[in-house]
């Protein structure tokens, strides 16, 4: 055990060590953490135009996995676009980032998660999404596992925007797992897109804003009026199509 904990340790100092020397204007280093702590075969592709290239991590540290960018092989101008992989493409985690080359040469990124970080994030137990499926269910992704038994002590409660408070009546997994990210909340009232901005609340998570999903399938929300500009007398109006 204790050799271990200093072989673990040293592996650490290297790191540090080495991406200090493996710091320059023409390099940027990526710490990328996933939530399951299953870094085998992942690699960043990374592009900008035409120009593609494939980084293999250089190790790990507390956060995660490790890579180098070498900035000087993308062309001046533009961004740097980045997509964790699996393999040859058998997984992605979605969605894009993109790297502004204005912004510091050493970032951080999250599992299905867009933001760029500057500085190191939490990785604590978060809502990662959350989506309104109908009037009476709230599906979420958690950024981990839980088991069914565990399922009851979410007490999740939906947060409206006049303040109102609407509780999950039950929580459930979507499939017959033991244990899964992926949970389904049965609420004891409907809410309709017109009580948005709303929130999601679970104990142990942090919240998270709730974003339109299948509700949009509703007749109620689904029109054949034509799009469009149409003026009339002195004032013209629009109507354009706004995909959830």
């Amino acid at each position: 055990m204790i050799k271990k904990m200093v072989y673990a340790l040293l592996s650490g100092i290297f790191i540090l060590i080495f991406l200090s020397s493996c710091k320059g204007p023409e390099t940027l280093i990526v710490h990328y953490h996933r939530y399951d702590h299953q870094y085998e075969n992942w690699s960043l592709w990374t592009w900008l135009d035409d120009k593609k290239v494939e980084i293999h991590p250089l190790g790990s540290d507390q956060f995660g996995q490790v890579y180098q960018i070498n900035i000087g092989e993308f062309p001046e101008s533009g961004n740097i676009n980045i997509l964790p992989k699996y393999k040859d493409w058998q997984d992605k985690d979605d969605p894009n980032r993109t790297w502004i080359k204005s912004m510091p040469k050493e970032i951080w990124i999250l599992e299905k998660n867009d933001e760029i970080y500057t500085s190191v994030p939490s990785v604590n137990p978060a809502v990662q999404r959350a989506f309104l499926d109908g009037e009476k269910l709230i599906t979420v992704i958690l950024t981990h596992n839980i088991r069914k038994s565990e399922l009851d002590a979410l007490q999740p409660t939906i947060l409206l925007n006049d303040k109102r408070s609407v509780s999950g009546i039950s929580v459930l997994f979507e499939d017959d797992s033991v244990e899964s990210r992926i949970i389904s909340i049965n609420l004891d009232q409907p809410v309709s897109i017109e009580d948005f901005p709303a929130n999601v609340e679970l104990n142990g998570f942090k919240r998270k804003n709730i974003e339109f999903r299948y509700i949009l399938d509703d007749p109620e929300y689904i029109s054949d009026a034509p799009l469009g500009v149409f003026p009339e007398n002195d004032k013209t109006g629009f109507s354009v199509y706004s995909p959830g």
